[in-house]
C-alpha cells in the first residue's frame, strides 16, 4: 500500500480544520509541519504494507522491500503478513543480506512473524553480528521460521541473530547449514550468542560448522534461560565447547530440551552441551553420535562445574559415549530404554500430559521422547502475561527480571531452585535478598509456574 505525501497532509487538514475552524491556522501548521519533515512520515508509509510501528499498529512487512527497511525502524513494531523469499537478486548477491541491527545501533523493536517463513537467507561476509537480525537488545522476536539459511561468517553468527542481548523470543526455528570462517567463536544454527533473555520454543536442524563454543542451536548462553527446544543435524567444532544445543552455557537455565544433532569437537565435547558453569539443566537428553581428541568429551555434557542437574539422560549407544559429566542425576541409557515403549529408568519426573509425548509409531522422532504438540514443546509464555504479543506487554518485566538476575546472580539462581523445592545452589544473606524477591514477586507473578 502506498501512501503519498499528499494523502496524508489532506487528512492532516481535514482534521486541523474540524479543530480550529479557521483556514490560516490549519495552513500555518501544516507549513510547519512540512519544514519539520512530515515527508519523513511518508516515506515510512511507503516503505511498508500499513501499520504506524506502534505496538496498537505495527509496521505490515509483506515483501522483501519491507523486511529490509526495518533497518530504518529499528525501534518500532513489526508484524510479518506473508512468506517472504530472500533467494533472490539483490538478496543474494555478493556478500548477501545485511543484518538488521550491529553493536553500535541494535534492533530494539518487536518482530512478530505470525506464523510465516523467512527462506533463502544468504550470507558470505568475513564479519560479526551476522545473521538476519545482527544485533538485538531489549527486543522481541516471535512467530518466525528461517527456511534454508546459508550463511557464512566469522564470530557472533546465527540464523536468526548474531548476538541476542536480554531479548525475549518464542516459537522461532530455522533450518540450513551455517559455516564459520577460521579462529571464529560463539556460532549456532540460531543464535551465535545470547547474554540474558528469555528463549521459548526454539528449534533448529541443518549443519553448524565453528571454531570455539558452537553449538546446534546456540553458540553460548548465558544469563537466561532456555526451554523447549531441539537440535536436529550436525555439529562441528574445530577448537573447543562444541554441543549439540549449546556450546557454551554459564549462570542460566535450561529445562525441556533434547538434541539428536551428531558432535565433533577438540575438548569440552557433548551431547548437548559443550561445557556449563553454574547452571542448572533439567528435564533433556541427547541421542547423537559425540566425538572429541581432548579430555572432557561426554554424552550429554563434556564438562560440568556448579549448578544443578536433574533428570537427565543420553542414549549411550547412539552416542558412542559410555560416560558423561553432570553428576548422578545424568543418567545413560540404552537405545531401547529411551525409545518407545521407554522400559527403563528414562524421563522420570516428567511432565506427559502438556508437555512430552510418546512416538509410539516411530515416525515423529524415531521412537524417542518428542513433543506433545508435534513440533516443539509449547507452553507460550505470552498466553500467561497478557494474551498480546506486544513489547509493551512483555519486554518491560522481562527486562526488570534481567536487571535483577544480573544485580545478584546468587539470589536468582536461588529463587529459581526454590521454586523447583530443590536444593539451592549457594545460601546468601536474607536480607540481601530479601528486596530482589519482592521485586521478582512483583514484576513476574507468573514466572514459578514457568519453572
Amino acid at each position: 500500500m502506498q501512501v503519498t505525501g499528499q494523502q496524508i497532509t489532506e487528512v492532516i487538514y481535514i482534521r486541523l480544520q474540524k479543530q480550529y475552524k479557521r483556514p490560516a491556522r490549519v495552513i500555518i501548521l501544516l507549513t510547519a509541519m512540512a519544514l519539520l519533515g512530515i515527508s519523513e512520515l511518508s516515506g515510512a508509509y511507503a516503505q511498508f504494507d500499513g501499520g504506524d510501528g506502534t505496538a496498537e499498529s505495527p509496521y505490515l512487512v509483506a515483501t522483501a522491500e519491507h523486511l529490509d527497511s526495518v533497518r530504518d525502524y529499528l525501534d518500532a513494531h513489526f508484524k510479518q503478513t506473508a512468506p517472504i523469499d530472500l533467494g533472490a537478486a539483490p538478496w543474494n548477491e555478493g556478500s548477501g543480506w545485511s543484518p538488521v541491527g550491529n553493536s553500535s545501533l541494535p534492533f530494539t523493536g518487536t518482530f512478530d512473524g505470525a506464523g510465516y517463513t523467512i527462506a533463502n537467507l544468504t550470507i558470505n561476509r568475513a564479519a560479526q553480528y551476522q545473521g538476519l537480525f545482527g544485533y538485538t537488545e531489549n527486543a522481541f522476536i516471535g512467530n518466525l521460521h528461517l527456511e534454508n539459511v546459508n550463511l557464512q561468517t566469522s564470530s557472533y553468527g546465527g540464523g536468526l541473530a548474531g548476538y541476542a542481548k536480554d531479548t525475549q523470543m518464542e516459537n522461532v526455528s530455522a533450518t540450513g547449514a551455517l559455516v564459520a570462517f577460521s579462529s571464529s567463536y560463539d556460532i549456532g544454527g540460531l543464535v551465535g550468542e545470547v547474554y540474558g533473555g528469555v528463549i521459548h520454543n526454539a528449534a533448529f536442524s541443518g549443519h553448524v560448522r565453528g571454531d570455539q563454543y558452537t553449538g546446534g542451536l546456540l553458540g553460548k548462553l548465558t544469563y537466561g534461560e532456555l526451554r523447549y527446544a531441539y537440535s536436529l543435524g550436525t555439529v562441528v567444532g574445530t577448537g573447543n565447547h562444541t554441543g549439540g544445543l549449546i556450546g557454551y552455557l554459564g549462570w542460566s537455565t535450561v529445562s525441556d530440551c533434547y538434541s539428536r544433532a551428531s558432535v565433533t569437537g577438540t575438548d569440552y565435547v557433548g551431547g548437548l552441551a559443550g561445557s556449563r558453569s553454574y547452571y542448572n539443566l533439567y528435564r533433556a537428553y541427547s541421542t547423537g553420535a559425540v566425538s572429541g581428541s581432548g579430555s572432557s568429551v561426554g554424552g550429554l555434557l563434556g564438562y560440568s562445574n556448579g549448578g544443578a542437574v536433574r533428570h537427565c539422560y543420553w542414549d549411550v549407544q547412539s552416542s558412542g559415549q559410555a560416560t558423561s559429566a553432570g553428576g548422578a542425576d545424568v543418567v545413560g541409557c540404552t537405545t531401547d530404554q529411551m525409545t518407545y515403549p521407554y522400559e527403563g529408568p528414562c524421563y522420570e519426573e516428567w511432565d506427559f500430559e502438556e508437555v512430552w509425548a510418546a512416538d509410539a509409531d516411530t515416525v515423529r522422532n524415531d521412537g524417542y521422547r518428542t513433543s506433545s504438540t508435534g513440533r516443539i514443546p509449547m507452553k507460550p509464555i505470552i498466553s500467561r502475561l497478557s494474551g498480546t504479543l506486544t513489547r509493551a506487554t512483555i519486554i518491560p518485566s522481562s527486562r526488570t527480571w534481567l536487571r535483577m538476575m544480573r544485580r545478584n546472580r546468587y539470589c536468582w539462581r536461588n529463587s529459581r531452585a526454590a521454586a523447583r523445592r530443590e536444593t539451592p545452589i549457594f545460601s546468601p544473606h536474607r536480607a540481601a535478598c530479601a528486596p530482589w524477591r519482592r521485586t521478582w514477586a512483583r514484576v513476574t507473578p507468573w514466572a514459578t509456574t514457568l519453572i
